[in-house]
This record gives C-alpha cells, structure tokens and sequence, in this order.
C-alpha cells in the first residue's frame, strides 16, 4: 500500500538524519568536550565518565539511527511487528525531546530528536490500522 511505503520513507529518512547527527555528534561534539575539560577545573574521574557518556550516546544515536533504516523496509511491507519498534523509537525520541526541555526552554538543539521521532511517529499512528503481521 501507498501509505505503507509512506511510513517507510519517513522511517529511513528519520533514520538517515540520527545515524548523520550521532556521527557529527562525536566527531565535532567530542573535541569540543576535551577542550572543554582541559579548561576548567575538572577531576580526572569526573573528565573520565563524561568523555565515556559521550563516546555511549554518539554510539547509541547510530544505532538508535541504524535501527531506523532497518526498520523502514519492513514498514514497507506492512509489518505490524515495524509499526510497533517505529512506534517506540519515535516516541522515545520525542520524550527524550521533552524532558530535554526541562533543563533550558527553549533548547533548539534537543528539538531535533522530537523532529525526527515524529516524523516516525506521526505517518505510523496516521496508518495505524493498515499494518498487519
């Protein structure tokens, strides 16, 4: 169906867009972290777990990313079982975009996650009765 490979569309775009950002996220993010750490007053314990904090969510927003193109075929397909990981990483994207919030309204930066979790989220829920296992 037409709406089907919608869904799988916005999936792989979404997808394409995380695995992009988590590449930039590392590779500008994490020197600009050790810059950071070098000028202030930060223990080495404290330098330590945030350069592993950064390196674990630049790998987790690939995956998170990966996952999404993964995904998008078998949203193609009409895929129940897609329409619910798509369903969960969206939303997971957009809560993580809300509770971001919290810390700094209004923090641009952390909108893009909600972006990209309702461009999966919305043409799910819009289709939601045409996938089936």
């Amino acid at each position: 169906m037409k709406s089907h490979k919608i869904s799988g569309n916005f999936a792989l775009v979404s997808g394409i867009l995380l695995t992009l950002a988590s590449l930039m996220h590392y590779f500008t993010g994490y020197p600009a972290i050790n810059e950071m750490l070098a000028k202030e007053s930060v223990g080495p314990e404290t330098s330590q777990t945030l350069r592993v904090i950064w390196i674990f969510s630049s790998i987790t927003m690939c995956l998170s990313g990966i996952w999404g193109i993964f995904i998008s075929r078998d949203l193609k397909a009409g895929r129940k079982s897609a329409w619910w990981q798509g369903l969960l990483l969206g939303t997971g994207l957009v809560l993580f975009c809300v509770a971001t919030q919290f810390f700094g309204f209004p923090n641009y930066h952390m909108m893009v996650f909600g972006v990209l979790g309702l461009l999966l989220v919305v043409p799910l829920l819009v289709n939601a009765g045409s996938f089936k296992d």
